[in-house]
């Protein structure tokens, strides 16, 4: 079964992904506010110095203070995108007639327990590192943009035009790329850890049931390749290690696991063997 998108999380990615152009866009300003506020007497040297530090001080001040707002820091996106993995999960088990206690095991009281903070933090952890990787990138093209366009001669709106391709396409688009690919991964690992507490050993990856992607009534190849592959426990079907780790499988995936207890659903019994219902 396809759906446009399985994870539900449209809104969540548009929010933050908007959040994070309009910071990109400041940047762009402030930074040729900067560029025509240069002194016209500095050295080659020392105009590129100048570029080099306005741009870090702009953006290192910039995302700073969206990183500190309680409703677009990268902590919240996780911490929103973690919750309805486990709000998925809670659906999922209803569903396949697994029974928990729903009062005591809603998605806000189960994101405040230890090992789904763990899960979190393992996750901010990295996405902390992309993103500084990015703001890197970001600056080390738009100076090379800077330098470029001041040794071609070029006209203000040719050198601004050629900086501002290079803080949009570098900054921006991976900026945006990076918050879909973290919201998929946070919504995937928290249906595996919710998995796992209900004592589900195995997800299931039934391409008209259990798996469901991105996109109209095709389904991604890469994606279907998954759902149907044989890890030994018959095509689809996945242990929770195995399937850790491997959604989203591509840039703007938004597959995810599913929980199920049907024909096809495994669960590991107390000996370990795999028992089908």
């Amino acid at each position: 079964m396809a759906t446009n998108d399985p994870t539900r999380t449209t809104i969540l990615r548009r929010d933050f992904r908007g959040a994070y152009n309009a910071m990109w866009a400041r940047v762009e300003r402030q930074l040729w506010a900067a560029v025509q506020e240069m002194p016209a007497y500095l050295t080659r040297t020392e105009q590129i110095q100048y570029f080099e530090r306005n741009l870090r001080e702009i953006l290192t001040a910039e995302a700073v203070a969206i990183e500190a707002s309680p409703a677009r820091g990268l902590g919240s996106l996780l911490q929103a995108a973690y919750m309805q993995g486990l709000n998925l999960a809670n659906f999922d088990a209803r569903a396949a007639g697994i029974e928990y206690w729903e009062e005591r095991e809603r998605p806000q009281v189960l994101v405040q327990q230890e090992d789904h903070k763990d899960e979190i933090a393992a996750l901010l952890l990295l996405l902390l590192s992309d993103w500084q990787g990015i703001q890197q990138a970001t600056q080390a093209q738009a100076l090379r943009a800077f330098v470029d366009s001041l040794d071609a001669g070029d006209a203000p709106g040719a050198m601004r035009a050629k900086v501002r391709d290079r803080l949009m396409k570098i900054g921006r688009t991976r900026t945006g790329l990076m918050v879909a690919s973290y919201v998929v991964a946070a919504v995937n690992a928290a249906i595996l850890a919710r998995a796992q507490h209900l004592g589900v050993g195995f997800v299931v990856l039934e391409e008209e049931l259990e798996f469901v992607t991105a996109g109209d009534n095709r389904v991604c190849p890469r994606c279907r390749n998954l759902a149907v592959r044989d890890n030994g426990y018959g095509p689809g079907i996945f242990t929770l290690s195995q399937a850790r780790g491997v959604i989203p499988v591509h840039a703007l995936c938004r597959c995810r696991w599913r929980i199920a207890r049907s024909g096809r659903a495994v669960l590991l019994d107390e000996s370990g063997r795999l028992e089908r219902l």
